[in-house]
């Protein structure tokens, strides 16, 4: 499972490619919906993105909105894609987004 760690305080909005088979050609996301569920260790839904594309025909796009972490316990929180093309969902790897502790707090 791939782990990305996030520092609590970030406003996590990645920018994502979506590739053919191959992992090198970019794929079309031309028609396709794309959305997120993030979750906590025991199941508990603590927010959930939605793919807003940038770039259809190379296949770019960012999860929004943005986690906010900066309430969010420290821990894991996991979370997969699904991609629905042609109303068919297509589900990606489960990946964990590990948040850690920061010393300097944001202000508001």
């Amino acid at each position: 499972m791939q782990v990305v760690e996030v520092k609590r305080g970030e406003l996590f909005s990645p920018t994502v490619e979506y590739f053919e088979a191959d992992g090198k050609t970019p794929a079309s996301l031309v028609g396709v919906t794309i959305k997120a569920d993030v979750v906590d260790k025991n199941g508990n839904a603590v927010h959930q993105f939605v793919g807003t594309i940038t770039n259809a025909a190379l296949g770019q796009y960012t999860l929004t909105p943005a986690l906010d972490t900066e309430a969010l316990p420290l821990g894991d929180y996991f979370a997969d894609l699904v991609y629905t093309i042609n109303a068919a969902p297509i589900y990606t790897e489960a990946f964990s987004i590990k948040l850690v502790k920061t010393y300097t707090r944001r202000t508001p």
